[in-house]
């Protein structure tokens, strides 16, 4: 790898940290789990690519790191779940669009 990938796989890296506190920071707002979820995603997808891309040599780990990716996957999916299944996990207040006599 030429110095200049390294320095991209580098800001990419660093990309998905800042993008996963984010989603911390949104998380500790709001109270949601949503966010925690993506937050993990983000997380995971950052320890993938150091896993797989960063240098560790074709000794057998590029299947932990693509199991990790999976992982990362599964976790947007079981956010979009928790999302969809009505849990009201959030700090905020729901107001009704309905007005009420």
């Amino acid at each position: 790898m030429t110095p200049l990938t390294h320095i991209l796989l580098g800001a990419v890296i660093m990309g998905d940290l800042v993008a996963s506190l984010f989603f911390v920071r949104f998380w500790k707002i709001t109270g949601d789990r949503f966010f925690l979820f993506f937050a993990a995603s983000f997380f995971a997808i950052a320890v993938s690519r150091v896993v797989v891309d960063e240098g560790i040599p074709p000794f057998g780990y590029e299947p932990l790191g693509y199991m990790i990716r999976v992982l990362s996957y599964l976790f947007i999916v079981a956010g979009i779940m928790y999302k969809n299944s009505g849990a009201r996990g959030s700090r905020a207040i729901a107001r009704s669009p309905v007005p009420q006599e």
